[in-house]
């Protein structure tokens, strides 16, 4: 019998700490906790623009841990000074443009003080403050698309099935969010460490999870369609009463049976 040692950080009230703070994570939230685990993993930008001071991956759990309390310190000042998902979420789209905009012109200025290409280093630039900000893109995008399953499930199986949906979609935007977080911070092509990290974890979550109401119930009526034409297709190898029966003419009688409505179901 194997064994399973969870970590001691993994508790109910850690939990409760990750779910409460999860909306802000889907905005600055991310930014905050990727640039927190960046500068512990791998340093800061000296004036030559390579990073230096960096920890590297030792002891990558205790950088993981205090980059998500500098991320939870972060979250209690600014919800004592907003406060209201939305309105992180209409602040951080409304910042978007002038961020690309400023990482552009540094990127470029940066790259020429060095005697580098100012064009590569604004696209770099342009493409790390994409970056940050695609988890929030991302989320915005996959919750959208999840709108139409949360419906079915609440119509098919009331407000507990609905619900029980939502929960699901919250935790993997939740682990879409910190993959891209970490993917980018140890990653450094800007977007790619992210897309990377991103589809990970929503994987690992989808696998605690499960997978979504429509996509089980697509599964199960794709599995009933094919029981249903193996029996329909049925030439008597298997049906000890079709023995002797020419198959073309048993097929018609299938047909003929499942067209007269005395033999449907009501």
């Amino acid at each position: 019998m194997v064994s399973l040692s969870i970590p001691p950080y993994v508790n109910w009230n850690n939990v409760k700490r990750v779910v409460k703070m999860a909306p802000y994570y889907w905005g600055d939230g991310m930014v905050t906790h990727q640039d927190a685990l960046e500068r512990l993993v791998r340093g800061t930008k000296d004036a030559s623009g390579k990073y230096v001071g960096g920890r590297g991956f030792k002891n990558f759990g205790s950088s993981l841990r205090e980059s998500f309390l500098e991320t939870e310190a972060a979250y209690k000042g600014v919800m004592a000074r907003e406060g209201g998902f939305f309105r992180y979420v209409g602040n951080t789209l409304k910042r978007f443009p002038g961020e690309v905009s400023a990482a552009w012109k540094a990127g470029g200025t940066a790259a020429a003080a060095a005697e580098k290409s100012a064009l590569w280093g604004s696209i770099k630039g342009a493409g790390s403050a994409i970056g940050k900000r695609l988890p929030l893109i991302g989320s915005l995008i996959y919750a959208a698309t999840q709108i139409p399953n949360i419906f079915e499930a609440t119509k098919d199986g009331g407000l507990v099935s609905g619900g029980a949906e939502l929960l699901k979609t919250g935790a993997k935007i939740t682990g879409f969010t910190a993959g891209c977080a970490i993917g980018q911070a140890i990653c450094p092509i800007p977007i790619v460490g992210g897309i990377i990290g991103g589809m990970v974890g929503e994987w690992l979550t989808g696998l605690v999870v499960g997978k979504s109401y429509t996509e089980q119930k697509e599964e199960i009526q794709q599995e009933t369609a094919q029981a249903m034409q193996q029996h329909s297709f049925d030439t008597g190898s298997t049906n000890p009463f079709a023995q002797g029966v020419d198959p073309q003419q048993l097929q018609m009688l299938q047909q003929m049976v499942a067209n007269d409505p005395r033999f449907r179901q009501a």
